[in-house]
């Protein structure tokens, strides 16, 4: 298997285990010192704590992937999305995200990209943003 094809694999994995709502299954994709960029605070954060913590802020949330582009070490994903707040509302958007992977083909970095102000009020989601 190439490393484009275990890259693509990775992303599939990530991608189908958070939809089936398999938090841990998803994380294991990641470095155990991996760091995501939040759109809503704009800043790195530990990337398994940030899953853990908004997770519990939604009922449902599943992916679909658009298209996958893979350079080297780093893939981007254009993806659409469905949620299901805790207050029953749905809400269907778009985002994308790069991905940064080691050479044992786990994520190290994740940068998300998607519109909280459309997102979270819509899910009646309160940061402390707002």
């Amino acid at each position: 298997m190439s490393n484009e094809e275990e890259i693509r694999e990775a992303i599939d994995t990530y991608y189908n285990k958070l939809s089936a709502g398999d938090l841990d299954g998803c994380l294991s994709n990641f470095e155990s010192n991996a760091v995501i960029f939040d759109p809503i605070a704009k800043t790195l954060f530990e990337l398994k704590r940030y899953w853990r913590v908004f997770i519990k802020l939604i009922a449902m949330l599943n992916f679909s992937i658009e298209s996958v582009s893979i350079n080297g070490d780093t893939a981007f994903v254009k993806w659409m999305a469905h949620a299901i707040g805790k207050n029953g509302k749905e809400v269907d958007f778009e985002g994308s995200s790069v991905f940064t992977f080691n050479d044992k083909v786990k994520i190290t970095k994740f940068h998300c990209y998607w519109e909280p102000k459309t997102i979270l009020p819509e899910l009646e989601i309160k940061t402390n943003k707002q």
